[in-house]
Parts: C-alpha cells; sequence; structure tokens
C-alpha cells in the first residue's frame, strides 16, 4: 500500500467533509448543480441543519434522471438512498468491513450522530491506489 492510507487510519483521515448535507425538500437541480460543480457523486440528506442527523444520501446520476424528467418540482426526497450505514468519524478504515458492498457510501458522524462527512466505494479504492 505504500505511504497512502493504512487500514489503521481513522474514517475522518479520508473523508469527504460535508458538514452541513441538504434537506429531504431541497431542489433537486439546485444539489445537482453542487455536485457537479464540486465534482462529486453523492450529497448527504440530514433531518436540519441544527442537528445534521443522517437521513440518507443522493446520487448525482439519480438526480441527473430526476431533473430531466420533472426540471422544476423534483425534490430530494424522490431520489434517497435511506438506510445508509454511519461510522463515528474516529473508527478505523479496517472497521468499514463490507459495508461499502451493498450501498455505496458510508456516512461519517461525531459522538452525538451529526453529520460530518461520507466515504464512498470509489474515493476508498482510489485513495489505496495512491502511491
Amino acid at each position: 500500500m505504500g505511504s497512502g492510507p493504512q487500514p489503521t487510519d481513522t474514517v475522518e483521515s479520508v473523508m469527504i467533509r460535508a458538514e452541513t448535507g441538504c434537506l429531504l425538500g431541497t431542489r433537486a437541480g439546485d444539489v445537482l448543480d453542487v455536485l457537479e460543480r464540486l465534482d462529486l457523486e453523492y450529497m448527504p440528506v440530514v433531518d436540519s441543519f441544527v442537528t445534521r442527523l443522517p437521513v440518507g444520501i443522493v446520487a448525482r446520476r439519480d438526480l441527473r434522471r430526476l431533473v430531466a424528467a420533472e426540471p422544476k418540482d423534483a425534490r430530494v426526497a424522490q431520489v434517497l438512498t435511506a438506510g445508509v450505514p454511519t461510522v463515528e468519524r474516529q473508527a478505523r478504515l479496517w472497521q468499514l468491513g463490507d459495508r461499502l458492498t451493498a450501498i455505496p457510501a458510508v456516512l461519517v458522524v461525531d459522538q452525538a450522530g451529526a453529520l460530518v462527512g461520507y466515504l464512498d466505494l470509489a474515493r476508498l479504492r482510489r485513495i489505496w491506489r495512491e502511491p
């Protein structure tokens, strides 16, 4: 694995920081614009911007299809993937185990359960290939 991340490193050390996410009622087109501008594949969805408790995640590809069909009225809730596993920011990478096989991302939370970021399978594969 070289000098890249090691299985004993924390999830926080390699996660994509996303301390707010978006809400269920957010316009899908607005979230799609952000994802495309930042070149990200996913956006976490939270219950509110106060508690930031994770509800799920939306994928850029799903948002694209939705916005193409309903450009003005489409909402994030229509393409939400719920039941996304969460891990605490101090979890070690080896502790992810097979969580990233059925669902392409895990949401990273603090000790209170508030969203601090996420880690997707594609990013994990990329960082382990880094020299």
